[in-house]
């Protein structure tokens, strides 16, 4: 120290209430930044003589003076810093001289003499103000001093339970010096610093949110260090738009990068995990389902290869992100129950500090929150809200995955405030949502979610304070998102329904019209096209199942009956309306166009093989659209392949009227098509899909509980109470209207019902005034939807070729099938029969194409969950739903179904109507009969062989519906079979 400076200093020690240094220096000069640097460097020379046994005295004294002196002038932000400091100082200098201790800490010390600090304390103090103002003068010289100080007082040695935050003070200003520099070393600094301050952290203490926010910003301002594939895959993630183009070049290039490569390899663990992720983003956008299946399995053989803690990681939480897909695309359990599990052994595997950290928290909060939304357990919600905050601050700013974080996050606290009403809740997530909402890229795809979850925000804004403008806020938003075409289809689709929602609780029947019309006609072909194989369709049309009946009483209300009509088309048996579209071009098109009917039948029969991989299946549906388009120019042929108009639908009632019954949301309507085009509507209000959806199940628990409870006269009782009183329930608020409606009640009758009605059996609605069934004044015909009847009625007969009866008894044996199939072959010439070990699927199959009809008489099963999985079980194997749908037979005319739930079709896709009966229509049937529900074994053989001799004597297959109901009402005269149960389960659907 110079010698004017320690005479300053003793002369200041010898009085310090009047003679202290820097008393006369100005305000402007104690708070400038080079006095702050000269004095620190006074202080770092004395760093290693700081306690009484060993002091500076004067250096000390002197640093003192200043921060006390700077106490006073400087901004209040500072003053507690420079304060502190001089405490410090002052403390090691009252332990030996008490007298150069100014007032008024003088008297204070000698009151309640000062804790001696030790030297690593002191100098963080002084570190500490300059870590302050070289923040504020954004001065990289303090900012490099701060840091010496604090080097320093780590290595005087600190508590440990402290050197953490010292560490993490450390890596704080290498970032802000990186940020004022771009210095890249400084960058690599901190993040070093912050990662040792994160492992050091106290187990029994939280680690504070801005410890990972800093993290995040110092790997912010490092170039990423990756192999250029995965470089790739980032800039993909972050671009926002999820250009398909890239994403195929993407898989392809990551397939290729894996062809060569093994465990062995340093990529190869995280190649097959972008592979992975690409897969199950590919899925999120276009639906096809194998994709999902391949990124799972792709996921769980490569989890198999390993246990690095790392790798582990981070492929598990890629599986919890797979598993949560399928999961919401298919409701299978469990796919959530794996999903957690990977998404918590993804997070215990991830330090806090590793860049993977926060997209692991994300993926598992994202998990417990869907499982939130079916268990309503507030403890998940919260445990999720509390890994996306810390995964918010922990992430880079400015990266698609911390816009992902953000809205999930949003998207748990709209969750909370909805289960607890805490406002502070939605307003935090209206906050984020914005926050996203405006960043680039402004047309991404999170831009549109964060848009999408700001319309759900409103929704709930408008419940609560039944303002119109907030409800009218959230209608435009959903609108916007179901109209993005950046955005995916899946979410597109749920954003149009929100649309239609909110445009009828605003009172706008034209809006609500108009949304639901968006969604049939520009999302849902795109969302279930034939590019997709048809399992991906079946998932697809999941997320529009009821759209199509809340559209046409959309259409109802603004007197549009017709358009109501049409709407129910388009939305409803969407694959059968598919399939029978790819069946082959119609004779008129062969002989217009030879050529091109050739190219249509090639390529139709490829999709409907269904065996094309992905890309293939693509090529050819593109292909199939561009021949489609060329026959359109073919005079004559201009709506070929086009939905059907009303001018086609008016047809379907040429052969008496049939009655479209829509069961939508908010009610019901029957729409009666008599010949000649008149549609008479008569409202069903008590109708609605929630009704009928609770009274179907009670149905058809009860006709399942008489097969299983046969001793239990008591049970027996129950369950006949529910199928009676349903029946009874049926003709009140359905069938009774509608016959009503007629001047004279019809010999025939179609019904097509729509959503959860059809799998009830409105030919067995029942007056419980007289005791009289809908069977008793008229002959029922089912048809899944008009297009399918049109299309039955219109194709020219084939030659008859015969009958073709197969019996298998399988497991439970059934009674009598052999004696049926001979009865019904005895009567009928000529015949064929297929019994036990001969009837193979492979020998069904090939036995049918070269028969007009066929008799089967077997098991049937149904799958509930999934309709495409029910079947007929033969010896073998079973021939299920998914494989009828790709086989086709070309004189295929009558088919009768001596099985259980062969009509039945199943709560999920009910407006699909997939169902063994619909799926041998789609084989070219056009009459089929089949049933509904179980019944006894020894039912069906009575009126089946009756049917088939009905059939005979009449001499021609028109008479196929009037046979059957001959048939039944024999079977009605026999005392143990004249409940409904038994005779009301066989239905014929077709012309």
């Amino acid at each position: 120290m110079p010698a004017h400076a320690v005479r300053m200093v003793r002369d200041g020690m010898a009085d310090p209430d009047r003679a202290r240094p820097f008393l006369a220096d100005t305000p402007e000069w104690l708070r400038s930044t080079r006095a702050l640097a000269n004095m620190t460097r006074t202080l770092l020379l004395a760093h290693d003589r700081l306690t009484p046994e060993d002091l500076d005295l004067e250096a000390v004294y002197l640093s003192a003076c200043f921060h006390q002196a700077r106490a006073a002038v400087v901004d209040p932000e500072v003053v507690r810093h420079d304060a502190a400091a001089a405490a410090a100082l002052f403390s090691v200098v009252h332990a030996v001289r008490p007298d150069a201790v100014p007032e008024p800490l003088r008297s204070a010390y000698a009151e309640s003499p000062p804790a001696l600090l030790s030297p690593a304390t002191i100098l963080y103090r002084a570190g500490a103000v300059l870590m302050v103002e070289g923040a504020r003068a954004r001065d990289v010289k303090l900012l490099e001093q701060a840091v010496g100080l604090i080097v320093l007082a780590d290595r005087a040695g600190f508590d440990p339970d402290v050197r953490p935050s010292m560490l993490f003070a450390i890596g704080s200003l290498y970032v802000q010096m990186g940020l004022l520099t771009g210095d890249k070393e400084r960058f690599e600094k901190a993040v070093g610093f912050i990662r040792l301050a994160v492992s050091d952290w106290p187990a029994d203490r939280p680690l504070p949110r801005q410890t990972l926010r800093m993290l995040a910003a110092a790997r912010a301002g490092l170039p990423e260090e990756a192999s250029p594939l995965k470089q790739r895959f980032s800039r993909y993630l972050d671009s926002g738009t999820k250009d398909p183009a890239e994403l195929a070049a993407l898989i392809a290039d990551t397939r290729a990068a894996l062809v060569d490569t093994g465990p062995g390899d340093p990529d190869w663990h995280l190649n097959r995990n972008i592979l992975a992720s690409l897969l199950r983003i590919r899925f999120e956008l276009a639906g096809e389902a194998d994709d999902i299946d391949q990124s799972i399995a792709l996921l769980r053989e490569t989890l198999e290869t390993t246990d690095d803690r790392a790798i582990t990681g981070m492929l598990n939480s890629a599986l919890a992100s797979a598993c949560l897909d399928r999961h919401i695309e298919t409701g299978d359990p469990d796919d959530l129950a794996a999903a957690i599990a990977a998404g918590r052994a993804s997070v215990a595997a991830s330090l806090q500090h590793e860049p993977g950290h926060p997209k692991s928290l994300t993926n598992l909060a994202a998990v417990l929150q869907t499982s939130y939304s079916r268990t309503r357990d507030t403890a998940e919600l919260d445990e999720a809200i509390g890994y996306l905050e810390i995964a918010v601050d922990a992430e880079v700013a400015g990266t698609g995955d911390h816009q992902v974080m953000r809205i999930k996050l949003a998207v748990g606290l709209l969750l909370r405030a909805l289960a607890t009403d805490r406002e502070a809740d939605l307003d935090d997530a209206a906050r984020l949502l914005e926050s996203v909402a405006v960043e680039e890229p402004v047309d991404g795809v999170n831009q549109h979610q964060a848009r999408l979850e700001l319309s759900r925000v409103a929704l709930v804004r408008a419940a609560l304070s039944r303002r119109p403008e907030e409800l009218y806020s959230a209608l435009v938003g959903f609108r916007d998102t179901a109209q993005a075409a950046s955005h995916d289809l899946r979410t597109r689709l749920q954003a149009g329904g929100h649309w239609a929602d909110a445009a009828e609780r605003f009172g706008d029947a034209e809006e609500t019209a108009r949304a639901y019309g968006y969604v049939l006609d520009e999302l849902l072909p795109k969302s279930a096209g034939l590019a997709l194989d048809r399992r991906s369709r079946e998932l697809r049309l999941r997320h529009t199942s009821g759209y199509a009946c809340d559209a046409a009483w959309a259409e109802l209300r603004c007197g549009r009956v017709q358009d109501a009509i049409v709407r129910l088309e388009q939305g409803r048996g969407v694959l059968l309306t598919q399939a029978l579209r790819l069946r082959g071009a119609r004779e008129a098109l062969a002989e217009a166009a030879p050529g091109l009917a050739e190219r249509y039948d090639r390529i139709g029969a490829a999709l409907i093989a269904d065996t094309a991989l992905p890309e293939e299946r693509s090529r050819l549906a593109a292909e199939f659209d561009e021949v489609v388009k060329l026959i359109r120019a073919v005079p004559g042929f201009a709506r070929f392949g086009m939905p059907a108009d009303w001018a086609r639908l008016r047809t379907a009632a040429d052969g008496g009227p049939v009655v479209v019954v829509n069961v939508a949301s908010r009610g019901g309507d029957a729409l009666i098509l008599r010949p000649g085009g008149d549609v008479t509507v008569v409202a069903l209000p008590k109708v609605s899909h929630d009704e009928v959806a609770r009274r179907a199940d009670a149905f058809l628990h009860a006709v399942d509980g008489m097969s299983a409870s046969a001793s239990d006269l008591a049970a027996r009782m129950a369950h006949d109470g529910v199928i009676t009183g349903t029946l009874g329930w049926l003709w009140k608020n359905v069938a009774g209207p509608v016959l009503g409606a007629f001047d004279a009640v019809p010999e025939r009758l179609w019904w097509c019902p729509t959503g959860p009605l059809a799998l009830l059996p409105l030919h067995a609605a029942h007056r419980e005034s007289d005791g009289v069934y809908v069977h008793d004044l008229v002959v029922s015909s089912y048809t899944p939807t008009l297009t399918a009847l049109i299309e039955a009625r219109t194709r020219p007969p084939a030659p008859d070729t015969g009958l073709l009866g197969v019996a298998f008894a399988g497991e439970p044996p059934l009674l009598g099938v052999a004696e049926e199939v001979a009865a019904i072959g005895h009567d009928t010439d000529p015949a064929t029969v297929l019994v036990g070990a001969d009837a193979t699927p492979g020998a069904v199959l090939a036995a049918m194409g070269e028969h007009t009809r066929v008799h089967l008489a077997c098991h049937g099963v149904r799958d509930p969950s999934d309709p495409s999985n029910g079947a007929l079980c033969l010896h073998g194997g079973d021939l299920t739903v998914r494989e009828l749908a790709r086989w086709r037979s070309h004189g295929a005319e009558l088919a009768f179904l001596s099985a259980c739930h062969t009509a039945a079709a199943g709560p999920e896709l009910v407006d699909e109507v997939i169902t063994l009966a619909s799926a041998l229509r789609l084989c070219g049937y056009r009459h089929v009969v089949g049933a509904m529900w179980t019944v006894q074994d020894v039912v069906v053989p009575q009126p089946a062989v009756e049917f088939h001799r009905l059939l005979r004597e009449a001499g021609s297959l028109a008479h196929t519906a009037t046979a059957l109901h001959a048939a039944v009402d024999l079977l009605r005269r026999t005392p143990e079979y004249s409940s409904p149960l038994y005779w009301a389960c066989l239905a014929h659907i077709g012309p």
